[in-house]
């Protein structure tokens, strides 16, 4: 098989012909590849057919098994090979702050006599809009970011409270998260350089790091890029940290759009991570999905 836009495709007649370029063959298998580019000749399909009696075409009985034995070595050939791995963070590594989001939201929707669903979708709706709007001169930190959108939230309410204080236990989670048990060893059985990709700030990652003892090659944040996934500055980045280009690297990450759909737009691979077993949101094509950091190493071991 061949590798085309990130895709497999099945190979054309032309990518079988002696000469300059031509793809390097096992000498076992040359006589595979002569036959089935005679067969794409469509002369050669037409005088079979005559000969024979009937029809003949790539869906006949005899190219279909000169295809499945020609794919075989090929498909072991081709298996595409990183030379880096950027990695998100937060429902990646180690999870999310969901079940610290869940009480605050609670809170605020009993103060205000609304269902807790309706705060947070209100809060996220606003931490999001900030987070766009948050670049170059405009860029702020993501502690700031949820505690100003908060405390919008609250006022939409009519809820009167001290928005720092709600969110002091949600950045106290960011800097000593609980981490995901097939991280450690997916760490430390990848073979390639690895590089942080997160939208949190600095101070925040660096202590989640410690806390759990990550070692990497190279860590980019928002706060260092000066803008939110799934824009292009942090993956820019990235690639620049490692001295590499869009199709060396492999990216990995749990959000459809600030990690699929922002590496993606970039010409980057993506691996979407997708743990709970959700359904992918319209628009979301990442090159592979596997549900854990532990199917991924098998998919990259190949």
């Amino acid at each position: 098989m061949r590798v085309s836009g990130g895709r497999l495709r099945e190979p054309k007649a032309e990518e079988f012909v002696e000469g300059p370029g031509a793809p390097e063959i096992p000498c076992a298998h040359r006589h595979r590849v002569d036959r089935h580019a005679r067969w794409c000749t469509p002369a050669y399909r037409q005088d079979f057919s005559r000969r024979r009696g009937g029809p003949a075409g790539p869906n006949s009985r005899s190219a279909s098994s000169f295809r499945r034995t020609l794919e075989r070595p090929w498909r072991r050939s081709l298996r595409r090979k990183y030379r880096a791995l950027l990695l998100d963070v937060y429902g990646t590594l180690v999870h999310e702050d969901d079940d610290i989001l869940r009480p605050i939201c609670e809170q605020v929707a009993e103060l205000g006599g609304v269902e807790a669903g309706a705060v947070a979708h209100e809060w996220w709706r606003l931490f999001r809009e900030a987070t766009v709007a948050a670049y170059g001169d405009a860029f702020r930190l993501q502690r700031d970011l949820s505690q100003d959108t908060l405390a919008e939230t609250m006022r939409l309410f009519g809820v009167h409270g001290d928005a720092v204080a709600l969110c002091r236990e949600q950045v106290n989670f960011w800097r000593f998260p609980p981490i995901f048990e097939d991280t450690p060893p997916f760490l430390e059985e990848v073979r390639v350089p690895v590089c942080i990709v997160s939208n949190i700030d600095r101070h925040d990652l660096e202590s989640a790091m410690a806390h759990h003892g990550m070692v990497v090659q190279a860590v980019v944040t928002s706060e260092d890029a000066r803008a939110y996934k799934p824009r292009p500055e942090p993956f820019a980045r990235a690639l620049s940290a490692l001295g590499l280009r869009p199709e060396d690297v492999l990216h990995v990450g749990d959000s459809p759009s600030a990690d699929v759909g922002g590496a993606g737009a970039l010409g980057i691979d993506t691996a979407w991570i997708n743990r709970s077993g959700r359904r992918p949101p319209e628009g979301c094509r990442p090159t592979i999905t596997v549900s854990s950091l532990r199917e991924l190493l098998l998919r990259l071991r190949g």
